[in-house]
């Protein structure tokens, strides 16, 4: 609302001053015979046509605003005035005074601005015959004295229908101000619950998960590793449900980043084919995987989003097939003019009615209760592949029948990599975490640079487990509490690397490390890698901000965290 008034009141000064000055000197002929009318025309124009320049340079909208009323009520009534008062025709632009002082400044200054401009009709109507007021705008015997009592009706009609004109609009503006920042707030506040539960979910799924790759390599009864497998398998499942709901937040929101690098299809076809191939033959199924012959080898694209677009579809297949055939094919969706890449994932499975294919891709929602309660699942699998596929400018259909199985067609814009080194499929950090599979921390690695690790955790559960796996790697391994905690065992002793936890009472890890920094102690380069349970993009971006050199996500692929502390405490001493 603020926006078009300001450009009204460009366009008004344009428009009065503009058309003031091309008036008056379209009667340079006249000039002599009125040369006072002449000259208040040209100067009122001119000074009316400055009044942009004024808002410009000030930015004060409702000072200009009543400057440029001011100068045109002047102008146009001493124009008036100077030629025929009530009769000269330059008294009727007059009205125009109280309607531009309501759509720029609102009611009540429209009806000050109207009372004005009835007072000066008024005026003029009495002070024609008292003072002799030249007539040369008009004939006066064709004027009757109730026209100024006809203009004061509609100068006040005019004012109130554009002052509640500006009351409607100002109170709408009103409201959607409101509404935007309850919405605002609403969603800072969503993405900071998602933060939060993302935290205290993933931190005792660190403890779980860790401990019973732990376990892992203790002897156990065949019973106990059983009940180990389903320990992990169980937590690896709530695991995908807190990632699930954080990858919908996301994409729903439009946070999630792509990437756009030079991606290999064969290799990202072959990637899935290994990962679902032990369950698909635990379940006796077949996967077919075909790749055509006109689609490039490299195209381009955000490899880790389409792997978990085909992930997701290739999920539902195996869940919902009990026998026959899972096929995922990729091809050119025109063979004459290959510009869109067309990913197919068909099964021989249960099939969904006709009913349920509406309202299939919205959130929470499966083909029934009875699915649910058959093959569980959030029901964000086909969401997240919907806003995922949108976000890459793509669509994503479905065709099927009840017994029949099912058939996911995805449609995404095709750019063949020409000349690019294709990259590989998975990206060497996710954005979310995926657990490690059962047995995975079987054989934990000793480390090739043992080093000190100042361990900065506030959950005891956590500093029992990192410090357990840190130390049977050969690393030396001190256990902060909180980041103040941490400050001072710098002070007191050198180490090569510190891992810090994001999130801890008293003093948290970003400020822990932004102290670190700026200390100018002979520690203040010290490695540094967070440990955080918050895997939003905007936690990333604030971790490179605190001075932290990487970060690894919650729960912890134990191999991955060794792997990384041997390598930057080799790059250190190196």
């Amino acid at each position: 609302m603020r926006a078009a008034r300001e450009r009204l009141l460009v366009l008004f000064s344009l428009f009065a001053g503009g058309g003031g000055l091309i008036t008056a000197l379209g009667q340079l002929d006249r000039w002599r015979e009125i040369p006072e009318v002449a000259a208040v025309a040209v100067i009122g124009s001119l000074a009316m046509l400055v009044v942009p320049l004024h808002f410009h340079l000030t930015g004060a909208f409702a000072r200009s605003a009543w400057i440029l009323v001011a100068v045109y009520l002047a102008t146009i009534a001493t124009a008036a005035a100077l030629s025929g008062g009530l009769l000269a025709a330059p008294a009727l632009y007059l009205l125009s005074a109280p309607i531009g002082t309501a759509l720029l400044l609102g009611m009540r200054p429209a009806l000050g601005v109207g009372a004005a401009t009835i007072a000066i009709f008024l005026a003029f109507d009495r002070l024609r015959d008292h003072l002799g007021l030249p007539a040369h705008g008009l004939d006066p015997d064709l004027w009757s004295r109730d026209l100024a009592f006809v203009l004061a009706l509609l100068t006040i009609a005019l004012t109130l229908v554009a002052g509640a004109f500006h009351a409607v609009m100002d109170s709408t503006n009103r409201r959607l101000r409101q509404a935007r920042d309850e919405a605002e707030a609403a969603n800072e506040a969503k993405s900071q619950f998602l933060a939060n539960m993302s935290h205290e979910l993933r931190t005792p799924l660190n403890g779980i998960l860790g401990f019973a790759d732990l376990l892992g390599d203790q002897p156990l009864t065949a019973d106990g590793r059983l009940h180990l497998r389903q320990i992990r398998n169980s937590g690896a499942d709530l695991l995908a449900l807190v990632n699930d709901v954080l990858d919908f937040s996301r994409a729903e929101t439009g946070a999630l980043p792509l990437e756009r690098l030079a991606l290999d299809l064969a290799e990202l076809v072959e990637d899935l084919r290994q990962r679902f191939a032990p369950r698909i033959r635990a379940k006796g199924l077949r996967l077919e995987t075909a790749i055509a012959q006109q689609v490039p080898r490299q195209v381009m694209g955000d490899p880790l989003r389409l792997r978990q677009v085909l992930g997701n579809l290739l999920e539902n297949a195996v869940k919902f097939t009990d026998r026959g055939t899972i096929r995922l094919s990729v091809a050119c969706d025109d063979a004459d003019r290959p510009t869109q890449l067309l990913l197919e994932v068909a099964d021989s499975g249960i099939g969904i009615p006709a009913a349920a294919l509406p309202t299939l891709f919205d959130r929470f929602t499966q083909a029934d209760s009875s699915t649910t309660r058959r093959y569980g699942g959030s029901g964000l699998g086909l969401a997240i592949v919907r806003a995922l596929v949108h976000r890459m400018g793509g669509e994503v259909t479905v065709s099927s029948e009840p017994g029949r199985g099912s058939r996911f067609q995805v449609r995404l814009p095709l750019q063949a990599a020409e000349d690019e080194t294709a990259v590989s499929a998975t990206p060497a950090e996710p954005a979310t975490t995926a657990p490690p599979p059962p047995g995975a921390a079987e054989g934990l690695p000793r480390a090739r640079h043992p080093g000190r690790v100042l361990l900065v955790e506030d959950s005891e559960t956590n500093q029992i487990l990192f410090r357990t796996v840190l130390a049977g790697a050969g690393h030396r391994v001190e256990v902060a509490e909180n980041g103040r905690i941490a400050l001072e065992a710098l002070q007191r002793s050198p180490f090569d690397l510190v891992l810090m936890d994001g999130q801890m009472p008293v003093m948290g890890g970003l400020d822990a490390a932004r102290a670190i920094r700026a200390s100018g102690a002979p520690f203040a380069d010290v490695t540094i890698i967070a440990l955080t349970a918050n895997l939003l993009d905007r936690d990333s971006a604030s971790f490179d901000a605190a001075g932290m050199d990487d970060f690894l996500g919650k729960p912890v692929d134990l191999k991955h965290l060794l792997e990384k502390v041997d390598s930057w405490i080799g790059r250190r001493q190196a």
